[in-house]
């Protein structure tokens, strides 16, 4: 898709117009990430540097050097003109405090063209986390992709400094977005690249003015998102619009999980819904009895109510009816209020978690925590089906 721009715009798109016909021809073959996987692999392994005096260059070939003015402190660019690969001296940028200013533009980024800035210049970059790109084009698709001051930068010898994640999501995605770039990246600076905190979604929340969100609601949100298709191993990359939505949906269950019951601090008990896990399947019973009419009883929130404060305070009307959430209850205590769905055990342990609720709503007796096969509580974001059997 073109850019649409007038004679007052600021977006660069003549180093898009200078891809060659075979970086087109190989983002079409690419399916998916494992094709692009091994194609920067291999552009890694094939980026060979140039030598001038006593520093070497990526993304630059000899002959392109030598229409340039060399010094010993030469710097790469890409021309604003021409779209071709440069050296320029220090007189071309600004400095302060002895030390150089970048410069950054605007510019129109399509997949031929990210495909070319990972072949020639992402040669000293950590490895790709490919679930980060796979957010980044989930929201590409989707067109959920912002213009922000974040974008792509080069260190002094042309090696790519950031972005290799945007750009890998570019192709995927197959989709164009507009980025800045910036050149001249001292290399010592790196040291200070990515240092800052990362933004957590409460605080993209409140930014964003999502009120009635906090880091525990948000991480509830998630696992009921994404939390079976974690443990199965499926993708289970949600981005943080996908999260939000997600909670918006399903505020008044999320917020019943999340509220504070008035436990005293103290108690062991009230360590339990600390975890995510088994606050994520309260809001799931909630929503299945809300809006699905599960249990076919009408004093059924009632009865979560209850699990819920026997989950909280350890206080119980029926060690009969009420076993299956004192087990997990107890399970958690005997850990020395460790987690203990952890790892390799996040599967078993939410089962187990249904499996003792389930039997709570019933108020049937847990004597042994058996197994389940399917989510007993599913939305329809799941494509899972309702299944009640027990073994």
């Amino acid at each position: 898709m073109k850019l649409k721009q007038d004679e007052n715009s600021v977006v660069n798109e003549t180093l898009a117009s200078q891809t060659s016909e075979e970086e087109e021809k190989i983002v079409k073959t690419i399916k998916n990430k494992n094709d692009l996987k091994k194609i920067i692999e291999s552009y890694k392994r094939e980026i060979k540097p140039v030598r001038v005096k006593d520093r070497e260059y990526v993304g630059i070939s000899q002959e392109e050097i030598l229409k340039s003015s060399i010094s010993k402190s030469s710097i790469f660019i890409y021309d604003d003109e021409d779209g071709s690969p440069k050296l320029v001296n220090d007189s071309y940028f600004t400095y302060f405090q002895g030390r150089r200013i970048p410069k950054t533009r605007l510019y129109y980024i399509t997949p031929s063209l990210a495909l070319k800035l990972l072949k020639n210049h992402n040669k000293k970059n950590r490895n790709i986390n490919w679930k980060r790109v796979e957010i980044y084009q989930r929201c590409m698709e989707k067109g959920d992709w912002w213009n922000t001051h974040q974008g792509g930068a080069f260190y002094e010898d042309g090696s790519l400094s950031d972005c290799q994640h945007r750009l890998a999501a570019v192709i995927l995605s197959d989709k164009s977005i507009v980025m800045p770039l910036t050149f001249g990246i001292e290399k010592d600076a790196a040291l200070y690249i990515d240092e800052g905190r990362t933004r957590s979604i409460k605080d993209a929340a409140i930014i964003s003015d999502k009120k009635g969100i906090n880091p525990k609601k948000a991480t509830t949100a998630s696992w009921m998102l994404c939390g079976l298709s974690k443990m199965n191993r499926k993708s289970s990359v949600v981005t943080r619009s996908e999260q939000l939505e997600f909670y918006e949906k399903y505020k008044e269950a999320i917020d019943f999980a999340c509220e504070n019951d008035g436990c005293s601090k103290g108690s062991p008990h009230s360590q339990v819904l600390g975890l995510n896990l088994l606050r994520a399947i309260l809001a799931r019973i909630y929503i299945n009895i809300s809006m699905y009419n599960k249990y076919n009883d009408g004093e059924a929130i009632n009865r979560l109510i209850q699990l819920k404060k026997v989950l909280t305070t350890g206080c119980y009307t029926d060690p009969v009816a009420d076993s299956g959430a004192l087990r997990i209850a107890n399970l958690r205590i005997s850990k020395g209020g460790k987690i203990e769905f952890s790892g390799n055990q996040q599967k078993k342990g939410y089962f187990k978690a249904e499996y003792c609720f389930n039997a709570f709503m019933k108020k049937e007796e847990v004597n042994r925590i058996g197994k389940i096969k399917k989510e007993l509580y599913p939305l329809v974001e799941d494509d899972i089906m309702i299944l009640d059997e027990i073994e």
